[in-house]
């Protein structure tokens, strides 16, 4: 019952994280549930098919047009490495891939600190969307953590906020719904994980909702701040436990 009450809690605040700032679910997901749940593919497991759900959701809010040329190369790249990261996940030993889990962590909090508040722009060029695509496909098939690449290349190669969330929603559905359908033909995602993705969508949708009426409220900019130093605090905490 407390698992399942911390795992609720959890995925409520990835669920407004995403709503509110595009992304954020799989890393808050990955940062806090395998202290929760193990081991940490069948936590990779259960994040896919959420945010799955989750960026499904407001691929819907969000529809209009997308630009498929731009996002169509980074979702090729990521379907070549996705199959191939995930079965060194499968095969890393569990205090090993707890140590990477740390490191990832530890590298997204600086990356979303340092770039907070800071427009940085990559070119809209085949090999950029390529190699941003591969990063995004190492990732996703690790930790299902393979959003910030994409983000800062959709912010890049977007016309404007809408045109960005409607693009990196899409990227993350059929990224997600890709990266749900390997774990299960890995045999990580079975029936026995079914009830708590049922606790984590139910958390996560709650959270989607509480954010619509918080968006004016609440300083969002220093909440995000916050949580990724948190996701930092909680990636060396991994490092040091698996050493």
């Amino acid at each position: 019952m407390t698992a399942a009450f911390f795992t609720l809690l959890v995925c409520f605040i990835g669920g407004a994280l995403q709503s509110l700032i595009g992304f954020g679910c799989a890393i808050i997901m990955m940062a806090l549930l395998p202290y929760l749940i193990s081991p940490i593919p069948l936590v990779s497991g259960m994040t896919s098919v959420i945010c799955f759900l989750c960026s499904l959701a407001l691929t819907l809010k969000y529809r209009r047009p997308v630009h498929l040329r731009r996002i169509l190369p980074v979702f090729a790249a990521y379907l070549v490495l996705l199959p191939i990261s995930n079965r060194i996940a499968l095969a890393l030993p569990p205090g090993r891939m707890k140590l990477y889990l740390g490191l990832a962590l530890v590298l997204m909090s600086a990356y979303y600190l340092m770039c907070s508040g800071k427009t940085l722009r990559l070119p809209r060029t085949l090999p950029v969307a390529l190699a941003v695509g591969m990063l995004s496909g190492i990732l996703s098939g690790l930790f299902t953590m393979g959003g910030p690449p994409v983000v800062l290349y959709a912010m890049s190669a977007s016309d404007d906020k809408e045109d960005y969330l409607g693009m990196i929603q899409f990227y993350f559905t059929i990224t997600n719904l890709s990266n749900s359908v390997v774990r299960i033909a890995a045999g990580v995602i079975t029936p026995a994980v079914l009830p708590w993705i049922a606790v984590g969508m139910t958390g996560t949708a709650a959270g989607m909702l509480a954010a619509k009426p918080l968006q004016g409220r609440l300083n969002w900019d220093a909440l995000r701040r916050w949580t990724y130093v948190m996701i930092g605090v909680v990636g060396v905490n991994n490092i040091l436990s698996a050493l």
